[in-house]
């Protein structure tokens, strides 16, 4: 017998002896009166059905039934989680309250801000209360009943927290008046944000700014219909700020001007023999590695680059077109200048016969990961002895292909950017290289964005400027610069995630800012600091009382708001060498002072200078012997722009703003003394072509302006300048003497013709019990201050006259547009030839006469017969390749901003009309046409 049939037996066996137990169980039941044999066994055995199994499935269901309920818990969990309402950040330490059938419970959140209660009532409810500092309290009902397959019940419930009021910076805004002025615009950047937010005053003038911190400061803008917008730092520990807006009607365009110079910088380039060559030349910020400009010399050899802020330090390369010589980098050669003010910058490059073995090839070859070539990546070689020094730039082809001749002498890195992939720098590049590089393709996960703040070197947003990142160790990164926004901020996408660091360039200011990391999951943000500027003036002083000069030693000392900032010692002695030099801050007006043995105290105008310029003051110092003398010493004239002297007799241009700076000595011992100023023929200022629209303002000086001047009318009246004067009185007390320089900003009128000219009308005077001292002397008033009908308003004086030349300008009342054409070395202003397919310059310069919010110039070929290819301003240069372009206009105090673009001829054509159309935010300014 097998083992199965074996164990078959045995359990039928088994199975039998639990029959017989169970039929004897039936017996014994039925003797106990429960006959379950008559009304289950039966039936069931009659029917065929054995009943044992029947009654002991029926038994083992009963036994789990009680099973599962004997096995239940005493209750349910209730797991509550509490989170910010804010950010969905959990809070911990929250007390949470808990009450259900006769259980009251207490717990606080832990640090992921959950507590648990255990043993509660299923299917009742819980009344939960929650509180915690700082937020607002909660109460909740949840029903205690779990999900199948559960015994804990879990719920979220969100906190809000407390709306508890922050401090407030209340900014109130006026007119001259004190008058409020309602429903003024303040717009600054929100801290917390970095954003830029605005706001409204109301009816009493107040708008209020929310601060979290008493350090913080918030440079504000106030703009409002009729008045001229200001600019004002309103700091969080003074809890307000006041900030007065002048009428348009009243405020003068130009008040001094901080506006930095541009200059030319003058490329020559000659072969070996000395002979004009020609050659593609690069010019480049040397600070920042950004390319300034790009142009092909002319036939002479040379090269203008116009338009280039003064004090920016450059160096040019130069790429011959004959291959037999070799290319010229001013960075490798340490040839860097200084663009002048004053004076064209000027660079002479010998070029170089090539020789064996001086250069040699490098290849790169790029392509995506999956080994596809990239078309139009942009490959920048780098030297590696100076990593802002750029050894030459090229987009790869279709192969994604790039080829670059380097000498053999420099080693290198490059920096490889496409659009829509990393960036990539090969920091090991050798002569003779053929590099394959592999971009990776911006996926998410793999990049990140940066928000860069630029701050001026005030502490202000600086707008317009130029941003590069590069690696944390200094490498050129490679990808495409970045402007900044209003608001001082621009940002970079498509980063990959790794330390870098940002600089920025403005003008002639450049700065560099501290590493940050890139992270995919939050945007990176970093702030650069532009350095401040400076400039220098040479100083001499001589003596007032000889015709021939005579050089006198004295302490000058400069003073920015009348603060000391500089100061020097004039030496006596040879004219040539009797300058002292001052370092100032450039764009910023500043005194000169001035004290010498022997000779009374001198005060100059307010003078500006811009970044790297040297500017020359003589001050004409009084002998104390000749203190108690009136006089003026002299009246001269000054390019407001430039800062360079016009000589009498001159031609002043129509639109353009001018100095006129009269130094006058003032008697001690007088009552009062001092002096008059008057611009013009015409009499009254609004008729004439000449108006003064600033003057210095003496703190120690009583000042009258008057808008007319007629020779016969009563001196006790007046008609009151206002944006506009056509005199200016200067009078100080017994207190005030010495040698003064006063300052007048005079614009000459767009509307001026040739006939017109500045004229400028002078006088000083001093008044000792009661007697008129005057210069020049007045033979009919004499000692008296009035004779008849002719009273101290008409007394004598004396005059110098500018004509007036039209210049290449086109002008309204409100603007002038200054335009010019640069072909084939020439310069146009109208009406000029250029080959079919040969390039040209235009260079606009925009002066704008009133308040203007964004003004622009659209530059434009209506027919599409001139391509502009890039256009250059504030040492930005931007790529256009179409047959119009906007630029957004930066005004300096003078209302003046340039810009020059380089064209193409693309169509061949009698007349390609070129249009020029000046505008702002509210429209129009001025419109003129060039062909």
């Amino acid at each position: 017998m097998g083992f199965f049939e074996g164990l078959r037996e045995s359990a039928a066996g088994f199975y039998s002896v639990l029959e017989e137990k169970w039929y004897s169980f039936v017996d014994w039941l039925g003797e106990k009166g429960a006959p379950i044999g008559d009304w289950f066994v039966s039936p069931l055995e009659e029917r065929g059905v054995p009943s044992f199994p029947v009654a002991a499935l029926i038994a083992l269901l009963l036994l789990g039934g009680l099973a599962f309920v004997l096995l239940q818990p005493a209750g349910v969990s209730l797991q509550v989680t509490v989170v910010s309402g804010v950010d969905g950040s959990p809070v911990a330490g929250a007390k949470v309250s808990l009450s259900a059938g006769d259980k009251s419970l207490q717990a606080l959140t832990d640090a992921s801000g959950i507590a648990k209660f255990d043993g509660l009532p299923a299917g009742s409810e819980a009344v939960v209360k929650i509180s915690k500092d700082g937020f607002n309290s909660s109460t909740s009902t949840l029903p205690l009943i779990p999900v199948a397959g559960s015994s804990v019940v879990a719920s979220s419930v969100l906190l809000s927290p407390v709306s508890a009021e922050k401090p407030k910076i209340t900014v109130f805004v006026s007119n001259a008046d004190g008058a409020p002025i309602g429903n003024a615009s303040i717009a600054f950047v929100d801290q917390a944000t970095g954003r830029v937010r605005e706001l409204q005053t109301d009816s009493a003038g107040a708008a209020y700014i929310e601060f979290s911190d008493e350090s913080e400061l918030f440079n504000v803008r106030v703009t409002r219909d009729g008045f001229t917008p200001e600019r004002a730092t309103c700091f969080a520990s003074k809890g307000e700020c006041s900030i007065q807006l002048s009428s348009d009607a009243d405020t003068p365009v130009d008040q001094g001007g901080s506006k930095e110079l541009e200059s030319s910088v003058l490329v020559l380039v000659k072969n070996g023999k000395g002979d004009a060559a020609k050659a593609r030349v690069t010019l480049m910020d040397a600070d920042s590695g950004g390319t300034l400009s790009a142009d092909y010399s002319a036939s002479d050899g040379s090269v203008r680059f116009n338009g280039v802020t003064a004090g920016v330090r450059v160096y040019v390369l130069v790429e011959p077109d004959d291959s037999a010589y070799r290319s010229y980098n001013g960075g490798l050669e340490q040839d860097y200048q200084t663009v002048s003010a004053t004076h064209d910058t000027e660079f002479r490059v010998q070029l170089e016969k090539k020789s064996q073995g001086d250069t040699e090839q490098v290849r790169f070859a790029v392509k995506t990961r999956g080994g596809d070539p990239i078309q139009s990546a942009s490959v920048k070689l780098y030297s590696t002895d100076g990593q802002l020094v750029l050894l030459g730039s090229q987009d790869t082809d279709a192969a994604g292909e790039a080829v670059f001749e380097m000498l053999s002498t420099v080693s290198a890195y490059a920096a490889v950017w496409a659009d829509g992939f990393l960036p990539l720098v090969e920091k090991s590049v050798k002569p003779g290289d053929s590099k394959a590089i592999a971009l990776d393709a911006l996926v998410p996960g793999n990049n990140g964005k940066a928000g860069i703040t630029v701050f001026d070197a005030d502490g202000g947003r600086a707008e317009y400027a130029r941003v590069t990142l590069s690696t944390a160790d200094g490498f050129a990164l490679g990808m495409p610069d970045q402007e900044t926004a209003e608001d001082g901020i621009t940002e970079f996408s498509g980063l990959p995630l790794e330390e870098l660091r940002a600089s920025a360039a403005k003008g002639s200011s450049h700065g560099t800012g501290d590493s940050f990391t890139v992270s995919y999951s939050s945007d990176a943000s970093a702030t650069v600091n532009l350095e401040p500027t400076y400039g220098f003036i040479q100083v001499k002083a001589v003596d007032a009382s000889h015709k021939e000069e005579k050089t006198v030693q004295a302490r000058v000392t400069a003073f920015v708001s009348d603060k000391q900032a500089a100061n020097c010692t004039t030496p006596a002695g040879n004219a040539s060498q009797s300058y002292c030099t001052l370092k100032v801050r450039a764009n910023k007006p500043f005194v000169l002072k001035a004290t010498a043995s022997g000779y009374a105290s001198y005060a100059s105008e307010a003078i500006t200078v811009s970044t790297g310029q040297t500017s020359k003051r003589t001050l004409e110092l009084v002998p104390t012997a000749m203190a108690d003398q009136l006089g003026v010493v002299s009246v001269k004239l000054y390019d407001a722009e430039t800062g360079a002297e016009v000589p009498e007799k001159t031609e002043v241009e129509r639109g353009s703003y001018y100095d006129v700076v009269i130094t006058v000595n003032l008697p001690s011992g007088a009552d009062k003394s001092g002096f008059y100023l008057r611009v013009g023929n015409a009499e009254t200022v609004a008729k004439d072509a000449v108006a003064i629209n600033y003057y210095d303002e003496p703190k120690e000086a009583v000042i009258t302006a008057g808008a007319a001047y007629r020779q016969n009318a009563s001196c006790s009246s007046f008609d009151q300048a206002g944006s506009e004067a056509k005199w200016v009185n200067v009078e100080y007390d017994e207190s005030v003497f010495g040698v003064k320089a006063f300052k007048a900003r005079v614009f000459v009128r767009p509307t001026a013709t040739q006939r017109d000219a500045l004229s400028v009308y002078y006088r000083a005077y001093a008044v000792k019990n009661g007697l008129w001292y005057r210069y020049p002397v007045d033979s009919y008033l004499n000692y008296s201050q009035s004779k008849g009908s002719r009273g101290d308003c008409q007394a004598e004086t004396k005059g110098v006259e500018y004509p007036v030349t039209e210049g290449r300008t086109t002008c309204n009342n409100d603007a002038c547009l200054s335009i010019s054409f640069e072909s084939e070395g020439a310069v146009y202003s109208n009406g000029f030839t250029v080959a079919l397919g040969k390039t040209f310059k235009l260079r606009a310069t925009a002066k704008i006469f009133k308040s203007s919010a964004y003004p622009f110039l659209k530059v434009s070929s209506p027919d599409g017969q001139v391509v502009f290819q890039e256009t250059l301003w504030h040492n930005n240069t931007k790529e256009i390749g179409a047959s119009e372009f906007t630029q957004p206009l930066e005004l300096g105090a003078t209302g003046i901003d340039s810009l020059l673009s380089q064209a193409l001829a693309g169509m061949p054509s009698n007349y390609a009309k070129l249009v020029f159309q000046l505008s702002d935010q509210n429209g129009a300014i001025l419109s003129t046409d060039r062909f």
